[in-house]
């Protein structure tokens, strides 16, 4: 049997551009000087990364005998251990983390104990791997895969909330409907990896410009739209000019050279331009079309779409 251990942690390992980072995520029983749950550290050549690099438990040979072992980091030093075992957290192929045991009793970790530790290490991997999942799913279910921008099922669910307190409290709801100018020539010219490339970062652009409140959703092909809780037509006409001018300056990258893009957008407010969602919807698509047919690269309120070519004539008197 086991017997107590007197440390015992979990660490995570996290992949990012091809570097691995450790965290260690759980901690028990103190020998330590630092509080370690939470610390993060780059691969290195320490026990924990080595065990997640080879997946086989370490140290093979009597902590004691070790000169200064790494177990973590260079920074953290644990006191006061005679026995040491960390084994990998393993799921089939992928290895998960570390778990990592000690104790101050001699020769703890015979061939039985580091089985058990194994075995306790495969069942926290699988319990990890399902949290993960879960995590993954529901990420999945309400966002966008390429932009990482809600969704149009959430959209449709965020609309909802935001009128509906729109009604019990008497604000106004802006919505914003935008479309890139001219995306099916960039597909067609430069192809669809360098139109992804345009959409993320269109994507970015919409998620910085955006203010807090404010929910961005790809809504489907190269159409995005901005829900603006608490905003009137006129703040919503401000944050739509901000949005194209940024979109407007951006310049992307391609191995065909750089490219800029534009984006026409539609402006709609609750309740002035309609008390349900559908009507706001609808009305700012015709006011995107509208921009659309008037020299794209422009924003559009219901209010200027239905003065029609007076605020436009006004505009260029």
């Amino acid at each position: 049997a086991m017997g107590r251990l007197d440390f015992a942690a979990l660490t995570l390992v996290e992949e990012e551009n091809g570097k691995r980072r450790h965290r260690v995520m759980r901690v028990a029983g103190v020998a330590s000087g630092r509080a370690l749950e939470g610390v993060e550290f780059p691969d290195n050549t320490g026990l924990v990364a080595n065990v997640v690099r080879y997946g086989a438990p370490l140290p093979g040979r009597d902590v004691r005998q070790m000169d200064r072992p790494v177990v973590f980091d260079e920074e953290t030093q644990l006191k006061g251990l005679a026995s040491l075992k960390i084994v990998p957290l393993r799921a089939g192929e992928r290895i998960l983390g570390t778990l990592v045991a000690g104790t101050r009793r001699k020769h703890a970790f015979d061939e039985e104990t580091v089985r058990t530790l194994e075995v306790l290490a495969m069942q926290a991997a699988q319990s990890i791997l399902r949290a993960n999942l879960f995590e993954q799913m529901e990420r999945m279910a309400t966002t966008d895969g390429l932009t990482g921008l809600y969704n149009h099922r959430t959209f449709q669910a965020r609309c909802d909330e935001a009128l509906l307190l729109s009604r019990r409290y008497g604000k106004k709801t802006s919505l914003m409907l935008t479309d890139i100018d001219h995306f099916k020539s960039v597909n067609d010219t430069y192809g669809h990896p360098i139109g992804d490339v345009v959409l993320k970062g269109v994507a970015k652009i919409l998620r910085q410009t955006a203010r807090e409140a404010d929910v961005v959703c790809r809504y489907g092909g190269e159409e995005f739209c901005v829900i603006m809780p608490e905003t009137d037509m006129a703040g919503a006409k401000h944050i739509a000019e901000r949005i194209r001018k940024e979109v407007q300056a951006a310049v992307f990258q391609t191995e065909l050279g750089p490219l800029k893009v534009t984006m026409s957008l539609g402006v709609a407010t609750f309740p002035d331009s309609g008390d349900d969602k559908q009507v706001l919807i609808d009305k700012s698509d015709q006011c995107l079309y509208y921009a659309k047919q008037h020299g794209r690269n422009q924003s559009v309120t219901v209010l200027e779409m239905e003065s029609g070519g007076k605020l436009q004539v006004a505009a260029a008197g």
